[in-house]
């Protein structure tokens, strides 16, 4: 198979366009059969205290100009051959919100679990970068709650987690006023390419060898195929919306 084709030069605002992988692919396709399920869509949450609000905007623009996948879209989805496309840079998706006001942890609970089930519904548009939003929410007078909220198509949990610990040591680094030293990185299309290059067939071979006399329609365990949210069928709506909560960092 060939290497991916570069992006057009032309196009100033363009860093790189390459095809998507397999497991992409299945992505976008759940994504758009389902719109309004929130398929895919993952929440990172965070409780800062003491937090630099500045500094830390700062750290995440940092990010987005490190990791391209933070500046990446998909295009083409009605396509044969859809491509996700780097941008040379985005808007940082940055909202603030103050729930600081509230007279008790417990409204200020549900304030925030109505935020985060809109936030996941919210999804994203595929073909509009950046698959990624910020939330930091005020929740009193030196505390905040931050969501990181993501499209998985362009960032799995273990590169999440690189992210993050680059975030932070960059914040530090920037409280202290000093450059952060950060390991080099290697863009998502070097992975595309290693892959489009390897010879499937012997792969086929074994899984069809490996899974011969199974039944053709194998159920998993928990999957009754009984309806979910907006719709979606049970298996898929387990994916609907991920949270996860992180413990911040932020004293050093």
């Amino acid at each position: 198979m060939g290497s991916p084709q570069a992006g057009p030069a032309s196009d100033v605002q363009v860093e790189d366009v390459y095809p998507l992988s397999p497991m992409q692919q299945g992505m976008m396709f759940h994504t758009l059969a389902e719109p309004g399920s929130g398929v895919y869509v993952e929440q990172i949450r965070l409780t800062l205290g003491g937090l630099d609000v500045a500094l830390f905007q700062r750290a995440w623009e940092r990010m987005f100009a490190r990791f391209s996948a933070l500046r990446t879209c998909i295009v083409g989805t009605g396509r044969e051959q859809p491509a996700q496309v780097v941008r040379r840079r985005v808007d940082l998706p940055w909202e603030e919100h103050d729930c600081s006001g509230l007279d008790t942890a417990q409204e200020q609970r549900a304030w925030l679990d109505s935020f985060l089930a809109d936030d996941a519904a919210r999804g994203f548009s595929l073909d509009a970068p950046s698959l990624a939003r910020l939330s930091l929410i005020r929740t009193g007078a030196t505390t905040h709650e931050f969501v990181w909220t993501l499209h998985h198509i362009v960032l799995d949990g273990w590169s999440g987690s690189r992210v993050l610990s680059d975030l932070f040591a960059t914040y530090h680094a920037l409280r202290r006023g000093a450059e952060p030293q950060l390991p080099s990185v290697r863009p998502y299309r070097d992975y595309i390419v290693w892959l489009r290059r390897q010879d499937l067939g012997p792969a086929e071979a074994y899984w069809r060898t490996a899974f011969a006399g199974a039944p053709e329609l194998l159920r998993l365990p928990g999957d009754r195929g009984t309806p979910g949210a907006s719709g979606a069928s049970a298996p898929t709506a387990r994916y609907a919306r991920r949270e996860r909560a992180v413990g911040a960092p932020l004293a050093e």
